[in-house]
């Protein structure tokens, strides 16, 4: 799914997502142009891919973010997941005890060994254990629930 939104005849903002199978789905861009930013155009169109989504049968929804965008997407009700990978010479079991005040998750992407640290929240001061380290890379993947348990959903009065 690809949404554009123009101002003044020009772009100003994309958003792209694809569906994964299974209910899940990612966003693999949603960009803003700087002249518009902080208007909610970004907002505006990450709802509307999230509701295409949701036609689709997407129940959760996943994105890799700029440290810079966390906290947008934050507010758009996503969570956040360290996900460090691992290029030579770095070695994840060299990483690892760096982040021994978490639970991790050893796993890999297409022979790329990645460590996803399980934190409570989104702490940007973790990202600085692995600064300047060659080979390792630190990013925020940020999910969201589409379909939220009946529980969490509003009541009608009736």
């Amino acid at each position: 799914m690809m949404l554009t939104a123009k101002r003044e005849q020009e772009i100003a903002g994309v958003a792209l997502g694809h569906v994964d199978g299974d209910g899940l789905g990612t966003v693999d861009h949603l960009a803003v142009a700087a002249t518009v930013r902080g208007r909610g155009l970004g907002r505006e169109l990450l709802s509307a891919l999230e509701s295409g989504a949701r036609r689709l049968g997407v129940r959760q929804l996943t994105l890799g973010s700029i440290e810079g965008a966390v906290g947008f997407y934050q507010r758009c009700g996503y969570q956040g997941r360290l996900l460090l990978q691992f290029a030579p010479p770095a070695r994840r079991d060299e990483i690892a005890p760096l982040f021994a005040d978490f639970a991790l998750l050893e796993t890999q992407w297409q022979g790329i060994p990645q460590l996803w640290v399980q934190t409570p929240e989104v702490d940007s001061t973790l990202t600085n254990r692995v600064t300047g380290r060659d080979g390792v890379h630190a990013q925020w993947v940020m999910d969201k629930d589409l379909n939220p348990s009946a529980a969490d959903a509003p009541r009608s009065s009736g």
